[in-house]
Order: C-alpha cells, then structure tokens, then sequence
C-alpha cells in the first residue's frame, strides 16, 4: 500500500509536469508558419590552389598535389554553380599561371619561400576575388621547406589571409617523415 501512494504521488508529479508544458495551437501559432523560405543567391567561389615548385618537388611529389588540387577543386565544384581555380607556382618568386603550366611545366630550381605565395593569393583576392561577393579556398601543397627568415612572414600573412577565406587546406608531401618547414610554424 505504502509502495501504491508513492507511485501516485510520481504519477501526479509527472502529470504536473506534463501540464506545464504550452500546448501548440496549428492554427494560433504563427511562429513557424509565417516565415517564408527566401532563397539565397548562390555565391561563387574561388580555389586557390599554391604549389611549390622548387628543385626539391619532384615528379612523384607533382603527382600527389595534382591530386591533392583535384580534390579540392571537387569539392568546391559541388556547392557552387560558378567556380574559378587559380593556380599559383612559387619557388623565391610566385606567379599565376594556367593549369597546364600549372602541372605540367617542369620544375624550377633554387629555393623556397613561402610567402611570396600568400602574397600573390592576397593580391588577386583584393584585385579579382572580393570576399563578399566570392567564397574562398585556398590550398598549398608543398615539401616543407622554406627559408628560415621567411617563416615569420609567411605565417604572418597566412594568418591575414584567413579570415577572408572559408577553408584553406595544407599538405606537406614527401617521402621521409614531415619537415620543420613553414607548416609546422608554432607561430601559425
């Protein structure tokens, strides 16, 4: 009997609880019925895709990042209706070429510096690519190496660069363990 009053007493309780709770109305609650969907304007895009070029990329690594480029482009192709690919080859000097040049031309020699890429991605943006009226994405493939006094300004302009871009995408490619290049930067 004692063990009845109790499981009452939790009924009654629940049935308080239940009965706090506002009932919805279909025809008074206009909360959710009056908001019309309003289509938003597809946005176009922009893939940025840097590649280092140096004399330490070789074949095999050219054939990673292709790939590596390719996702990305992808990607990005099944959200927008209007995608430009930009690509950008650097070594000490960075430059906007085609995609063929872009995969195909052979390697330049000398060394690397990673900033120069940044800054030409910066420069089309502010010239082409107005992040209010384009989404961004960048991505860079590289070996990793870069000239030490230059690591400070290349994570200085990436962190620049980022909030005008929705996602921007690193991958360092080579055949031995990860480098303590430019990407590994605690300054990043």
């Amino acid at each position: 009997a004692e063990r009845i009053l109790e499981i009452e007493e939790e009924i009654g309780g629940l049935r308080g609880r239940i009965a706090r709770i506002p009932k919805w109305n279909e025809t008074t609650d206009l909360r959710y019925k009056h908001n019309e969907p309003e289509p938003i304007p597809t946005r176009k895009a922009g893939a940025f895709c840097k590649m280092d070029v140096s004399g330490s990329m070789d074949e095999e690594t050219k054939k990673r990042a292709k790939l590596f480029f390719w996702l990305l482009a992808e990607m990005v192709r099944t959200h927008y209706k209007q995608v430009e690919v930009v690509f950008i080859r650097h070594t000490t000097f960075a430059e906007e070429v085609d995609e063929d040049t872009f995969f195909n031309k052979d390697m330049d020699g000398g060394g690397t510096v990673v900033s120069t890429c940044h800054e030409e991605m910066k420069r089309l943006i502010a010239e082409r690519y107005p992040p209010d009226q384009w989404n961004i994405y960048g991505a860079h493939a590289s070996d990793g190496d870069n000239y030490n006094d230059d690591n400070a300004k290349a994570a200085k302009l990436l962190r620049e660069l980022l909030p005008d871009v929705q996602a921007y995408f690193y991958t360092e490619i080579r055949e031995t363990s990860p480098n303590s290049g430019w990407g590994y930067s605690p300054g990043l």
